[in-house]
């Protein structure tokens, strides 16, 4: 398809010239520039949220098996992991899925601090004259939204792994489409891969930047995916089973409770059961796990986060949000965790949420026991 803009100014019409995409003034690092610092031209498909905001949480950030180039979030605490790739590299083709595939099961096992820390690390790295915590770029840029929940949003979707995956170029290789077998290898992570082509064109000495989603993901049973092209381009048909649409639905107990193993929902059951309908608390279903809040001056703060795979220590700061941090309550929860070298071990080194598969089956036990109690003793004050 030859397609050929023009800008229109009163009656005069004038010809926009594409850059040549061999033209070395304009490599990765430009484009990965222009990205993070006008997130804007992300293409948004989405109907629904006419005003989903998008914002760039940093370039260059190290993920331990390599350096994403530019994680954007979205404002329904969605993360976008983007890599650049320009036409005149053609060699980047037949690794950059596999690459970025890789980030997103990285990111999926990253707990929340992992991210703080990261975007912290490339802030440095940038030589950025002041450097900010994740929470202070999500209050600075979703200042309307409520931080407690967007942050469970944003830890529910990277525990789900649901990322949204993203090459971008000036032009995008249909090679790509034969390297869909890259995706079928994880089926566990519930993402969508977008193929973008920033189209640049030549304004007198202006630059004019297109995007255009050329290609995605279509999810279908069992984990599979294909990759078809939206424009008139070389395609790649495949045939697969019966088409099923992905919904966002919350978890509910029943549900819950058979992912986790059976000693872990035995104990939780106990527990779930006594803070259901209580005065002043609320159990919170979400998409995989649920949060237990107690309400402070008419809003509700989290106590503890509960997924099939982890349990959330009280940590300092969610203590003196929920107005525990100096209470005798929170001082005998903090003398039980410390009983296991490991959980103490953990809670210095402030780590929040804890995976049951570090613990051992004491300890796993005595974490939840410790955070059912300190739950009773507030109910009881």
């Amino acid at each position: 398809m030859i397609i050929k803009p023009i800008l229109i100014s009163g009656n005069k019409y004038r010809a926009l010239i594409k850059i040549d995409e061999s033209n070395k003034k304009y490599d990765e690092s430009w484009l990965q520039k222009i990205i993070h610092e006008n997130p804007q031209l992300y293409p948004i498909e989405n109907p629904l949220n006419n005003d989903l905001k998008i914002i760039s949480l940093g370039r260059e950030i190290n993920t331990g098996v390599g350096k994403i180039d530019i994680l954007l979030l979205t404002s329904d605490a969605e993360l976008i992991i983007v890599e650049t790739k320009l036409w005149r590299n053609p060699e980047k083709s037949r690794t950059v899925l596999a690459q970025i595939v890789d980030y997103a099961k990285e990111l999926s096992k990253w707990e929340y601090e992992d991210f703080d820390s990261a975007i912290k690390v490339a802030q440095r790295d940038k030589k950025s004259l002041r450097v900010i915590s994740l929470e202070e770029i999500i209050q600075q840029e979703f200042s309307n939204q409520n931080i407690t929940d967007f942050k469970d949003r944003f830890v529910e979707n990277v525990k789900r792994g649901i990322l949204n995956l993203s090459i971008i170029g000036d032009k995008i290789s249909a090679n790509l489409l034969l390297l869909s077998e890259t995706i079928q290898g994880s089926p566990g992570l519930n993402f969508n891969l977008n193929l973008i082509e920033m189209k640049l064109y030549l304004h007198e000495k202006e630059i004019i930047v297109i995007p255009d989603i050329i290609g995605k993901t279509k999810e279908v049973v069992r984990g599979i995916v294909k990759i078809q092209f939206e424009k008139k381009q070389p395609q790649v048909e495949v045939v697969y089973a019966e088409e099923v649409q992905s919904s966002k639905v919350k978890t509910d107990k029943k549900t819950f409770l058979s992912q986790c193993s059976a000693d872990v929902a035995q104990i939780l059951e106990i527990w779930i059961d006594k803070w259901e309908n209580k005065k002043g608390l609320m159990v919170y279903w979400g998409l995989s796990g649920l949060s237990v809040r107690r309400e402070i001056k008419g809003k509700w703060e989290t106590l503890v986060y509960i997924y099939p795979y982890s349990i959330s220590l009280i940590t300092e700061e969610m203590a003196k949000k929920c107005q525990l941090f100096e209470t005798d309550i929170y001082k005998e929860y903090l003398d039980t965790i410390f009983y296991s070298e490991k959980l103490g071990a953990f809670y210095s080194a402030k780590r929040r949420d804890i995976k049951y598969s570090t613990l051992n089956t004491d300890s796993i036990t005595l974490l939840i026991e410790s955070t059912g109690k300190l739950i009773d003793k507030i109910l009881r004050d």
